[in-house]
């Protein structure tokens, strides 16, 4: 859906380059000079430009009725000839069949084959209309800003390259995870993966200790007990980031002096093979 009825589903992007200061007359002769026209070729497969977003067969904006305040609304009409692929592979087996009968040949050349190809496409798009689509766009002029209703990459740039041709103006393309929300959010979600180490560190050191206090024996209640057994490997580590210092101790059923020296040296258990 688009700017006038129903949600609003939109790619966001930021305006690149300077405006110039006839702004207003500016955009008038540029939105006029790129509006939709129909095409005068019949077999052209593509054709786009501007239309009016309160009424699609307006594309003369007599009354500027794509300015409101400090934004600039309007939408983009691209029309395309489509040729169905079947009808496209019929078309073209039957072009190819009269061709060796008129020519007495067995089989066709790659470069003639291609021509054939070219010329039936060209034959079945000029006996068909062109299917037209209709994007919104929401230029927020003082945020330096434009909203495009459409989530397709290959119509995003389709719509960036006639922008760009229209008002000699780039597009850069904003992504949701780029939003300064998002980037907070980010932080706070690493924020949370660090208290998440911390404690998983504290918690296997803590496991280390009592499954050393009773050989092993861990009470989960008064009647329950598991036993548990740091082996093989363990890893330790203290400090975050480039200022860490770790110790990785092995040995099967070792008592790995190594890994209890670290310990009291306050480095904290972050990764072990468990045995339950």
């Amino acid at each position: 859906m688009g700017l006038i009825k129903g949600n609003f589903s939109f790619m966001q992007f930021a305006v690149e380059g300077r405006l110039p200061q006839a702004f207003n007359t500016f955009i008038h002769n540029r939105i006029k000079g790129n509006a939709f026209r129909e095409a005068q070729n019949a077999a052209e497969e593509k054709r786009m430009g501007w239309v009016s977003l309160t009424d699609i067969l307006d594309a003369d904006f007599e009354n500027a009725n794509y300015a409101l305040g400090d934004y600039l609304i309007f939408s983009m009409r691209i029309d395309r000839k489509l040729v169905s692929p079947k009808l496209m592979k019929i078309r073209l087996m039957e072009e190819q069949k009269r061709f060796l009968a008129e020519h007495k040949q067995t089989r066709i050349g790659k470069a003639m084959n291609e021509g054939i190809k070219e010329k039936v496409k060209l034959a079945l798009m000029a006996k068909n209309d062109p299917v037209p689509s209709f994007y919104d766009v929401l230029w927020a002029v003082g945020q330096n800003k434009v909203y495009f209703s459409s989530l397709s990459d290959k119509v995003a740039d389709d719509f960036v390259d006639l922008f760009k041709k229209t008002f000699s103006l780039g597009l850069k393309r904003l992504l949701p995870q780029e939003h300064p929300l998002a980037l907070a959010n980010k932080t706070d979600v690493n924020a949370a993966s660090d208290d998440l180490a911390f404690i998983g560190r504290e918690f296997l050191t803590w496991l280390w200790f009592k499954s050393e206090e009773r050989n092993g024996a861990i009470a989960l209640s008064k009647t329950e007990e598991v036993e548990l057994h740091l082996l093989k490997r363990i890893a330790l580590e203290a400090g975050e980031g480039e200022y860490s210092q770790g110790v990785v101790c092995s040995g099967l059923h070792a008592e790995l002096k190594e890994g209890k020296e670290a310990i009291r040296q306050g480095k904290k258990v972050k990764e072990a093979v468990i045995k339950l």
